[in-house]
C-alpha cells in the first residue's frame, strides 16, 4: 500500500530502510526496544514509556479501559486533541492506503471525541466548570458540525453565568449552518436557545 508502483522486492527494501530509520529515532529517545519487526509482522512493544510517546494507545480499549482512563485524566492534565491520526501523511497513487487511512482516522476520531465528551461531563459533575468549559470549546473545534457539542457548551457557559457567551455559541453555529449548509440549527438546539434566553417556546 505504501509503494504501489514498486514490485515486491523494491517495496520490502524501502520498508527495511524506513524501519531502520524509525529504530534510530526511537533509540535516540531512549526507546530502543519499542519497535518489533519480524518476518511477517511489525509492531510496537507495549511498555510504560509507550504511553508517553503514542497517545493513540490510550484510545485502544484493549490496552486501557475507558473508565479507568477518565479517572486518570481527571486527576492529571486532562486530554488535549493533537490532530488526526497520521495527519499530513499522504501516499502518491496509494488508493488502498488512503482508504485504510481515512477509515482509521474516523475510527480513532470517534473514540477520541467520545472520551473527551465523557471527560467533559465528569468534570462538570465534579464541579470543575472552568475545566469542563475549556474542554467543551476544544470538542466544538474538533467536531464543529455536531450540534450536541454546541448544546453542551451552551449549558456549561450558562451554568457558569456566561449567558452572553452561550448565546454567541448559538449565533456562530447558526451562521455557519446557514452559510455552509443552508439550514437552521435543529429543533433541540433552538429550544435550548429559547430556554436560555427566556423566550417562550412556540
Amino acid at each position: 500500500m505504501l509503494w504501489p508502483n514498486l514490485d515486491g522486492a523494491a517495496s520490502r527494501t524501502n520498508l527495511r530502510q524506513v524501519l531502520s530509520a524509525l529504530q534510530r529515532a526511537f533509540t535516540e529517545l531512549g526507546l530502543s526496544h519499542l519497535l518489533r519487526a519480524e518476518k511477517n509482522t511489525i509492531g510496537l512493544v507495549p511498555s510504560d514509556p509507550c504511553d508517553q510517546v503514542f497517545d493513540i494507545d490510550l484510545l485502544d480499549p484493549l490496552i486501557v479501559e475507558e473508565g479507568d482512563l477518565i479517572d486518570v485524566l481527571v486527576q492529571g492534565p486532562g486530554w488535549h486533541h493533537r490532530g488526526l491520526f497520521l495527519e499530513g501523511v499522504t501516499v502518491t497513487d496509494g488508493s488502498d492506503f488512503e482508504d485504510w487511512l481515512a477509515f482509521t482516522r474516523q475510527h480513532y476520531q470517534r473514540r477520541e471525541l467520545r472520551l473527551m465528551c465523557r471527560l467533559r461531563d465528569r468534570l462538570r459533575a465534579d464541579g470543575r466548570h472552568g475545566d469542563a468549559i475549556d474542554l467543551g470549546w476544544r470538542i466544538v473545534k474538533a467536531d464543529g458540525w455536531n450540534e450536541a457539542h454546541h448544546r453542551a457548551l451552551m449549558v456549561l457557559l450558562a451554568e457558569e453565568g456566561s449567558r452572553h457567551e452561550a448565546m454567541q455559541v448559538y449565533t456562530d453555529l447558526e451562521r455557519a449552518l446557514r452559510r455552509h449548509l443552508d439550514c437552521a440549527p435543529s429543533a433541540e438546539t433552538r429550544d435550548l436557545h429559547r430556554r436560555l434566553t427566556g423566550l417562550p417556546t412556540p
